[in-house]
């Protein structure tokens, strides 16, 4: 951060501009970083849901399928007569 101080305050004494005006144009300059980082912690934030839901059900289904498994093992074969 303390780079990003000094480059703007070098900057700021390069240009014959104002310094208004050197912080205008580099707050208007960094308006799509701050739209970018906004997004990128939405969509982050998104993915960890969907991630976690998709292992939530996935987990589901194994136990369901173990269920069923159990169930076809312990139920009796009518067609061959056993009881």
């Amino acid at each position: 951060m303390h780079i990003l101080v000094r480059t703007l305050m070098v900057v700021a004494c390069l240009v014959p501009l104002s310094s208004g005006t050197v912080l205008a144009r580099v707050s208007a300059s960094l308006s799509p970083l701050e739209f970018g980082l906004a997004v990128s912690v939405v969509l982050t934030l998104g993915r960890a849901y969907l991630e976690s839901q998709s292992e939530s059900i996935t987990e589901q289904i194994r136990e369901f399928s173990a269920r069923l498994i159990n169930a076809l093992i312990d139920r009796p074969d009518v067609r061959l007569g056993h009881r």
